[in-house]
């Protein structure tokens, strides 16, 4: 009863495996014994074939390629090349991991004039401009907070507003004394 079991449990799809099976053994036996045993004439005999301009090829039979044995090299034992190469270090010996003591520090030299800072610039958005009585005011923003410049007034204790003429705003940083110039737009 095995033996029928076992019979019947071939499906077709594994027959059709060893089907396939079957046939690509079948190739490569017959590329095996059949197949191309010439061998490789290698770069060299290439490169004389390409060689051989067209017209000299046909009046000549094809040459026998034959292949030009090289001359092999004694081999070199392996300590030569590397004892010329690089010198032989101390693997284990003893490091000083401190590092040595900063060079002393230049001797002064002469003293050089102060530089001044460069003056801030006003960081001011222009909200909006009016004229009342003959007098310009010009709304101002920064971050948060919003000002009114009119000509003589500081603003927050660092710019005075020096004078005010559309198209612009001319502001003095107190501390320095500089002048910066804030463009309000033309008036309208």
């Amino acid at each position: 009863m095995n033996t029928r079991a076992s019979a019947s449990a071939a499906t077709p799809a594994s027959r059709l495996r060893w089907g396939f099976w079957l046939v690509l053994l079948a190739v490569a036996a017959w590329l095996a014994f059949f197949g191309d045993k010439t061998p490789n004439p290698g770069p060299r005999a290439a490169a004389v074939v390409n060689a051989v301009a067209p017209a000299t090829a046909a009046r000549r039979p094809p040459a026998r390629t034959e292949s030009v044995a090289e001359p092999v090299q004694a081999l070199r034992p392996r300590a030569e090349p590397e004892a010329r190469a690089r010198p032989q270090a101390d693997l284990f010996a003893v490091a000083d991991w401190h590092r040595p003591p900063p060079p002393p520090p230049p001797p002064p030299g002469p003293a050089l004039a102060p530089v001044e800072a460069p003056v801030p610039v006003p960081n001011y958005r222009v909200l909006g401009k009016k004229q009342e009585n003959d007098t310009w005011e010009v709304f101002l923003g920064r971050d948060d907070l919003s000002f009114i410049a009119r000509e003589g007034e500081t603003l927050e204790g660092l710019w005075r507003v020096e004078r005010i003429e559309p198209p612009s705003l001319q502001l003095v940083h107190l501390p320095s004394r500089q002048v910066r110039v804030v463009a309000i737009g033309e008036a309208r």
